[in-house]
């Protein structure tokens, strides 16, 4: 070796591991960081691959899967016989199959009235009723047939939209995951099997509604948008999802009236009942003879102070004794829960975005009713910033996050009139309303910079961090699709981990015009792509569309799906074209959240990047109680429930939680700072310390930087309870070396790591000089 070379042996090396930085240099970096963590957990200082995660349901089952054509042709069916009541004719057709709100053709009656295409209500399994013109004969003759078809179905490709937690305040301990699809809601429990509650007749839920489910008191509600009354479910297993009333009110029993019935129209008379017209009455009870079924709910018409009627499929009788409850409106400019696209249950209120900067409480235990005198609160008035989220914190205090600001309400418990409202800053706001979580004594969120926190003060006020938390990986937050994070990214606090879901890419950029099509329909032409975006799947995606504001009562929503090729999107197909768009909507093309960014508090750290096999996406985050313990759980658009961190042996991909479905071993890297002296360096050999935990192996390499390169990798592997120790090579000139670890089979953990050189350049330094 040349005279003048130091020939002293240099090492260096890890005995523990505490956080994960890619942002800085990683020969930078202090002892105990590393530069890259991917699916991996620092546990007692230790790092070791994340669990699997399990599939827990395989009973859910959508309705109306994708089709290329939104049309379906129903066979000629006969029926048994048609019978009138005054204008109500009952078809009695053995399993008919049918739904409420379907329109069916009916031919082959002698009596020309009781041919043609009808919308019908059904009665029973076997029969249905429609309404008919005139007074043909009863019953009907001929050979008569039903036809179903050309039956048009409003909603194509059924998916999970959202989910929410459901907790049964009638049975102790009694915890649902709801997951809900256009038509319906199904509840998972582990104890259970999957329950479904409908929605109303011709109720549903689209991507365009941006929906969101909350459970407020003893009540879920579903919000729809501003387009649509939400829907309420009261708990009841055999009820249904149905509109909120469209005027705040309170609900009332009327008994013993006196009730007859001539051709269909039920009669009550009771003294000052306080009905308006299209008021809703429910049966509580009815004498036998009435043929008035209990639970059942009928729109009333007022006749007088002392009289209403509404129309039923019943025969004519006189003198019966019918009790109802009524829903009486309310007086002094009260307002019913507003059509929105989320809300917050915090202090008894259900909190809302009254408009685009107001919030607005419901009263006190009562989430449909608010008073928009008292109770609404314009906040950053001159603006046109706008409101994200709300968090609820302590004491009284509401955190209302705006997209460019945040800001904080103080006194929301008991009385409103004393809210005094804060701001807290202008400088940044919240990108994501669903990455709210509360964080130890901090409250964290994802903004434009990357996951800010906002800290308690000594009086629990709330005040912003000098720097975003997220900044040792901001070259990860970076690739944030921003347009997709505002309604999908989420965050929850648990296991004293701060879990993030985010979508990354780079969105497509979709240019749109009202619609040119009949009645305002979207048409292909409207749509023009001029930015494909990058980084999505290829194949087919789903496109959401949202209608202009002065559209969003109107409108009749259209259904588009994206082509991506090579991660690009080409194309955009319109499936639906809808109707009613008279201003140019808003496209969006989606992706679903693919990375998981983990902060642990205990080590005060970001910890791992972690990502999930092909389908199993991390749609939403949910927190619920299994085998005696609080655990995490997430759900997928494809009605896939996952439970997080279960499975030694991987991700299962399968469509059961038996394990037959198969499992994707977790791929876990970590790279650690990088090793070596300043100057040039030769690598000499790299040494590992760790203890195998079943039949497991991994993979060990060295990476070199200027000039780049890889030494040569070496495989190791062992059995359960194998402690291991193991030295290879890593033999290359460079500046900086660090050490790469690849678990390719099971959960290994890795408890020291380090390297050995010799700087070659002091000497030369000092003869240059």
């Amino acid at each position: 070796m040349p005279r003048g070379y130091n020939k002293e042996q240099k090492q260096d090396g890890d005995v523990s591991f505490t956080g994960l930085a890619t942002r800085p240099q990683a020969e930078l970096l202090p002892a105990g960081m590393v530069a890259r963590s991917e699916n991996g957990r620092m546990e007692s200082l230790e790092w070791v691959p994340r669990l699997g995660a399990k599939r827990i349901n395989g009973e859910i089952q959508l309705e109306r899967p994708p089709v290329i054509l939104p049309c379906t042709l129903l066979p000629d069916v006969p029926v048994s016989g048609i019978v009138r009541s005054g204008s109500t004719a009952t078809v009695t057709a053995v399993a008919h199959g049918l739904v409420d709100g379907q329109t069916v053709c009916i031919a082959g009656a002698d009596q020309a009235e009781y041919n043609g295409d009808f919308e019908i209500a059904v009665t029973g399994d076997d029969s249905f009723v429609y309404s008919v013109a005139g007074t043909p004969a009863t019953p009907a003759t001929g050979d008569i047939i039903y036809n179903g078809g050309p039956y048009i179905a409003e909603v194509y490709g059924d998916m999970i939209f959202t989910s929410c937690i459901y907790s049964d305040p009638s049975r102790e301990g009694a915890e649902y995951i709801m997951l809900f699809s256009a038509s319906k809601a199904f509840l998972w429990s582990e104890s259970e099997a999957v329950i479904t509650v409908p929605f109303d007749v011709s109720e549903s839920i689209a991507l365009a509604d941006r929906p969101s489910a909350r459970q407020a008191g003893d009540k879920v509600y579903l919000h729809r948008g501003r387009g649509k009354l939400a829907l309420v479910w009261d708990g009841d297993v055999e009820g249904a999802f149905t509109p909120v009333a469209a005027e705040p009110g309170t609900v009332n029993e009327l008994e013993d009236a006196t009730a007859g019935c001539v051709g269909g129209k039920v009669t009550l008379e009771v003294a000052a009942h306080g009905l308006s017209d299209k008021a809703s009455v429910t049966i509580l009870s009815a004498a036998e003879g009435s043929g008035l079924v209990e639970g059942d709910a009928y729109e009333v018409r007022v006749v007088d102070a002392g009289t209403f009627y509404f129309w039923a499929n019943v025969a004519d009788f006189t003198d019966q004794s019918v009790s109802v409850s009524a829903r009486r409106p309310l007086s002094g400019g009260f307002e019913a829960l507003p059509k929105v696209n989320w809300s917050v249950w915090a202090d008894s209120r259900l909190w809302v975005p009254y408009a685009r900067d107001q919030v607005a409480a419901s009263d006190v235990l009562d989430p449909e009713t608010f008073d928009p005198v008292t109770n609404q609160f314009r906040i950053n008035h001159g603006s046109a910033d706008y409101l994200v989220g709300l968090h609820a914190w302590q004491e009284g205090r509401l955190l209302v996050a705006y997209r460019r600001s945040l800001h904080l309400l103080y006194g929301t418990t008991g009385n409103l009139d004393a809210v005094q409202v804060y701001t807290l800053t202008n400088e940044f706001g919240c990108l994501a309303r669903r990455t709210l979580a509360t964080v130890g004594a901090s409250i964290f969120f994802l903004g434009d910079g990357g996951v800010y926190s906002l800290g308690a003060s000594g009086e629990l006020a709330l005040l912003g961090a000098d720097a975003p938390v997220s900044r040792p990986i901001d070259d990860v937050l970076k690739h944030v699709d921003a347009v997709s994070a505002e309604d999908g990214a989420q965050a929850v606090f648990h296991d004293s981990r701060y879990k993030l879901a985010i979508p990354t890419g780079s969105p497509a950029v979709v240019r749109v015009v009202k619609g040119s099509g009949p009645s305002g329909a979207l048409t292909e032409a409207d749509i023009t792509i001029v930015e494909g975006g990058s980084g999505y799947r290829d194949g087919t995606v789903r496109v959401q569309v949202l209608p202009h504001s002065e559209d969003v009562e109107t409108v009749s929503p259209a259904e588009l799906s994206a082509t991506v090729e090579n991660g690009v999107v080409t194309a955009i197909s319109v499936d639906v074209g809808g109707s009613g768009y008279a201003n140019a909507p808003t496209i969006r093309v989606l992706r679903p959240n693919d990375t998981v960014l983990v902060w642990s508090q205990l080590n005060q750290a970001w910890e791992s990047v972690d990502t999930y096999p092909e389908g199993v996406d991390v749609q939403d985050i949910l927190l619920s109680r299994y085998r005696g313990r609080l655990r995490q759980f997430f759900a997928n658009r494809e009605a896939g429930v996952y439970l997080a961190e279960e499975l030694e042996t991987g991700d299962e991909v399968g469509t059961s939680g038996d394990g037959g479905g198969g499992s994707v071993p977790v791929a876990g890297v970590l790279e650690t700072r990088a090793y070596g002296a300043v100057g040039i360096n030769r690598f000499l050999d790299a040494w590992i310390d760790g203890v195998f935990s079943g039949d497991e192996c991994l993979e060990l390499a060295g990476v070199h930087e200027n000039p780049d390169g890889e030494s040569r990798s070496l495989v190791i592997g062992g059995a359960e309870g194998d402690d291991f120790v193991q030295r290879w090579p890593v033999r290359k000139r460079a500046h900086v070396c660090r050490l790469r670890v690849t678990t390719l089979l099971g959960r290994p953990r890795i408890r020291r790591v380090g390297v050995r050189w010799i700087n070659l350049s002091q000497k030369q330094r000092r003869r240059f000089e």
